[in-house]
């Protein structure tokens, strides 16, 4: 059985302290209220722990988490079913990848959110409308602005997740080390959380990793996550000094071929991946300092060729 290394309560969750901070307000407003939990929308790339806070603030509230993911709702009927599951007080529906939503069934949500109510067409052409019992909708997404304005204007608390810092990521792996179980050095858990790239579900990934590599080549590592075997790990798997993967690397010589400032698609396509990967992909090479977004399109910055220019001679050794 694998361990779950998750936090299971919000004094366990570490860093996002503006919405921790947030979170803590409203629950206890909300308690003093006797209202539900305010509908909640998380923003913020993969990994950094908005389906961990929902089940958190679930199990703050002593209430249920429902969770669906959005490509699942596709009808008016997916709509009654799921409010159909709400049983108790302090009911939590978590929808990720909202902005995938139709728009159709975004406007269905407004009357529910605001009212409880559900007034809806269904097949056939029966109406319906339905009282619910109070609710919290919660939503995650990678791509807040592409959420419909009103839509997104119904959500009471709108935060963005920003990524980690790496002493935020060391004290994330120290937890993982003890609750997994796994001997390692702090010097080798410093040298993951350097090459994390600020996100705790990629740290505890390549923890893992490290561990699999110290267990594989025992002779070599005695069992330990050290910083050689981290060393090794991460050369197995292609992961440079500043933590960029085959991907990363392929975008920016795609840009230093172009010689000049291409747009999301020529880069897709140029790569052959679908925008919202290289989007995800970009986002940590501009905050590297390696590409820059202008008004004309993506640029590789002189601090992305002088990398790529080390790769290329680190793998020529």
């Amino acid at each position: 059985m694998t361990t779950d290394v998750r936090p299971k309560t919000i004094k366990d969750f570490l860093g996002q302290t503006s919405i921790v901070e947030q979170v803590n307000v409203a629950a206890k407003a909300s308690a003093i209220l006797g209202k539900s939990f305010p509908h909640m929308i998380m923003g913020g790339p993969p990994g950094l722990g908005k389906t961990t806070l929902a089940q958190i603030i679930a199990n703050e509230i002593d209430g249920v988490l429902i969770s669906r993911i959005a490509t699942a709702i596709n009808s008016p009927e997916d709509l009654r079913d799921l409010f159909a599951s709400i049983e108790q007080m302090n009911t939590i529906i978590f929808i990720d990848e909202i902005e995938q939503l139709d728009r159709k069934i975004t406007e269905l949500l407004h009357t529910a959110m605001e009212d409880f109510t559900f007034s809806a067409k269904l097949k056939g052409g029966k109406v319906i409308n339905v009282n619910l019992p109070e609710f919290t909708l919660m939503g995650a997404t990678n791509y807040l602005g592409e959420l419909p304005r009103p839509f997104l204007d119904r959500f009471k608390l709108k935060v963005n997740f920003e990524p980690y810092s790496c002493d935020e990521i060391y004290t994330i792996l120290i937890g993982a080390v003890k609750k997994l179980r796994i001997r390692a050095t702090k010097d080798g858990v410093r040298a993951l959380s350097l090459r994390s790239r600020g996100v705790p579900r990629i740290a505890i990934r390549y923890l893992e990793n490290a561990r699999d590599v110290s267990l594989a080549y025992e002779d070599e590592y005695n069992r330990i996550v050290s910083q050689s075997s981290v060393s090794k790990m991460f050369e197995i798997n292609e992961i440079d000094k500043l933590g960029l993967i085959d991907l990363d690397r392929r975008i920016l010589h795609y840009l230093e071929r172009a010689k000049k400032p291409v747009g999301l698609k020529t880069v897709s396509q140029g790569v052959n991946e679908d925008d919202s990967t290289i989007e995800l992909s970009e986002s940590y090479l501009v905050r590297t300092g390696l590409l820059l977004k202008t008004t004309k399109g993506r640029i590789i910055t002189d601090k992305g060729k002088k990398h790529l220019s080390e790769v290329e001679k680190c793998l020529n050794q």
